[in-house]
């Protein structure tokens, strides 16, 4: 009886082969699905991110997952600067306060939500590090924080109940970040701030 089991059935060696191919296979579909709904611009200055001329080192979603993409360092770090820290244009690029600010940038993830206020909408953006502990956290004005609100526009002129969490990749790879293992990592940190901000 044992030796018709042992004749019937597969190897375990294949059969593991097997769950590996299809594994794989898994993992690609998952990765190329995650991809196409990757936006080929950047959101701030609109220029294709395959051409981006300061690299391509934030990756950005919505906490509702219909809008994703990347950022240039330079669009994203000018905003910052500009709307977030009031900074003056046209700083020196050597300036001590702004290359502390840049490095603190690069070291950190931000989270732009939408919340009623009494005179209407605010913007709270919050600022975490890369293990989601929150460090700062203000509100804003809607329109000094556009273009990166647009990814949060509902129907007609109202934003929707969501938020956009933007966080630093390598520029060597940038499509890295939507692998599993990498994406996993990325989605959990964005469950974690959402379970603080919501």
């Amino acid at each position: 009886m044992l030796q018709e089991m042992n004749a019937t059935t597969e190897p375990r060696s294949q059969l593991f082969h097997q769950w590996l191919t299809a594994e794989d296979t898994r993992k690609k579909e998952e990765f190329f699905a995650r991809l196409s709904g990757v936006k080929s611009h950047c959101i701030m200055c609109g220029s294709p991110s395959s051409q981006a001329k300061s690299g391509v080192t934030y990756f950005y979603e919505t906490s509702d997952g219909s809008d994703a993409g990347f950022m240039e360092e330079r669009c994203f770090s000018r905003f910052l600067l500009s709307s977030i820290y009031n900074l003056p244009q046209g700083l020196p690029g050597d300036d001590p306060v702004r290359l502390m600010l840049q490095d603190t940038i690069k070291e950190s993830a931000f989270a732009f939500k939408p919340v009623s206020a009494g005179s209407g909408t605010e913007v709270e953006c919050h600022r975490f590090d890369l293990s989601g502990l929150p460090m700062s956290s203000k509100a804003y004005q809607p329109g000094e924080l556009a273009p990166p609100l647009d990814t949060l526009r509902g129907y007609g002129e109202t934003l929707r109940d969501a938020f956009l969490f933007v966080h630093p990749i390598t520029t060597g790879n940038p499509e890295a970040i939507l692998m599993e293992e990498n994406y996993r990592a990325f989605a959990k940190l964005k469950r974690h701030i959402a379970e603080q901000i919501c």
